[in-house]
């Protein structure tokens, strides 16, 4: 079923005029790098978007990896650099550089290729210009939250506390730089418990922690950051999904 369903992805992508891929480099759960890579082409006046190949980033993972594992897929496939017209990337900086990242060795293959840059990825990237004060207020909530969750007995602790005072939940969340809607989902839940937090911190005396939630000012600054990824994660996700962005070719 595997090998038909790409058979038929690439005898679509050899008949339509012009086809995009997209690119996106990210490390799994085992610390591996794959490389997952998607196509856009014309079939019967639509365009289509589908899955094309994935891929291990065995060793490094520099632009010219990545050219080597594209490149040996199109000659495999018999597949047309000319007609690639478009090349969106995603990850690490090696596939955006203007000089000698992978959109730079492609257009050395076309040089019409449009290279552009995820957008979404943007507004995740977007989010580490925090102004100072910010990420220091921020760098304190992931501290108090490593604290609680990096334990079992500290999380159990916490889970208690809140269920005796009857809280809306009953443990906070980790984030993760590779999912972005993680940090703002953490920092809500954590908004949310400020409360339990400050208790649980005064019953277990850490003074290290404690005084980071008092500061002046820190209330605000964390509605301020619930806010700014809130609306990054509704942007991320209204971008998202099947058909979100087909139009009708005429």
């Amino acid at each position: 079923m595997f090998a038909d369903i790409k058979r038929q992805v690439i005898e679509k992508i050899k008949s339509s005029p012009m086809f995009t891929i997209q690119l996106d480099e990210s490390t799994d759960v085992a610390s591996i790098s794959q490389l997952m890579v998607f196509a856009r082409y014309v079939h019967r006046e639509t365009i289509e978007k589908e899955f094309l190949f994935c891929s291990l980033l065995t060793e490094t993972t520099t632009a010219a990896d990545v050219m080597i594992l594209v490149s040996d897929f199109f000659s495999k496939e018999h597949l047309d650099w000319g007609k690639l017209i478009g090349v969106c990337t995603d990850g690490a900086l090696a596939m955006l550089g203007c000089r000698a990242g992978f959109a730079q060795l492609v257009k050395e293959k076309n040089p019409l290729v449009v290279s552009t840059h995820c957008f979404i990825h943007r507004q995740a990237v977007a989010a580490k210009t925090l102004a100072k004060g910010l990420q220091e207020h921020l760098s304190s909530v992931i501290k108090v939250v490593n604290f609680i969750k990096g334990s079992a007995l500290q999380t159990h602790l916490f889970h208690k506390l809140c269920k005796d005072i009857a809280a809306v939940h009953s443990s906070l969340l980790f984030h993760t730089k590779v999912r972005w809607l993680s940090k703002g989902n953490m920092l809500l839940r954590f908004f949310n418990l400020r409360a339990e937090v400050n208790e649980f911190l005064k019953t277990h005396n850490k003074p290290k922690l404690l005084p980071s939630m008092q500061v002046e000012g820190f209330h605000q600054c964390l509605a301020y950051l619930v806010d700014i990824f809130g609306l990054i994660n509704e942007v991320n996700t209204k971008m998202q999904g099947r058909d979100r962005n087909v139009l009708n070719v005429t």
